[in-house]
């Protein structure tokens, strides 16, 4: 069974050999995330499910767009390798040099660096219950997403096409803007 969007993927997500390596699967779709935000399309296109596994599994992602800087290229180029254990850790890529400019031009303190800064409130400090509303869909007012009326929608990531949840209970929820 796959869980989340498929073009954000990694190759070993598609031969269900994730296991041990969901870290490098987070590195593939983040490599996957830059990529669309450098060339604003996807790295791996493809007219059907089965042919964008094929690719995603196979092909090289299509080359970024000249004048993409060289370092960015680089890390995205680590990020988007098909092998997991040739893949960069999550703290690999945090400590990439060009990381680390994009870091020092944002002048972000060191302590936010962390990955572990930030982190939710504990589970018992979370209310109760949420209610997440969202419109554009064929809607232009908001309207209440009622399958998650009783869940406690933990966080959401919204794209382009795509919106993914998390609940506080570890369920996904995910589905497409595109009728």
């Amino acid at each position: 069974q796959i869980v989340g969007t498929p073009y954000y993927l990694s190759p070993e997500g598609w031969m269900g050999q994730a296991a041990g390596v969901a870290d490098k699967a987070d590195v593939w779709a983040l490599g996957v995330t830059l990529y669309e935000m450098c060339c604003v399309k996807r790295p791996f296109e493809a007219k059907n499910v089965m042919q964008l596994a094929s690719r995603i599994c196979t092909a090289p992602p299509a080359p970024l767009r000249k004048g993409v800087d060289q370092g960015l290229s680089g890390v995205i180029d680590l990020m988007l390798e098909k092998d997991p254990n040739k893949r960069p850790s999550v703290d690999q890529v945090l400590e990439h040099e060009t990381l680390a400019q994009v870091k020092a031009l944002l002048h972000i303190p060191e302590e936010e660096w962390d990955p572990s800064y930030g982190q939710p409130p504990p589970r018992e400090a979370m209310p109760p219950s949420s209610f997440l509303f969202q419109w554009g869909l064929r809607s232009f007012r908001p309207h209440c997403v009622e399958e998650l009326l009783h869940k406690n929608v933990q966080q959401v990531s919204c794209g382009r096409h795509h919106i993914a949840c998390v609940t506080t209970e570890g369920e996904l929820f995910t589905w497409s803007l595109v009728s």
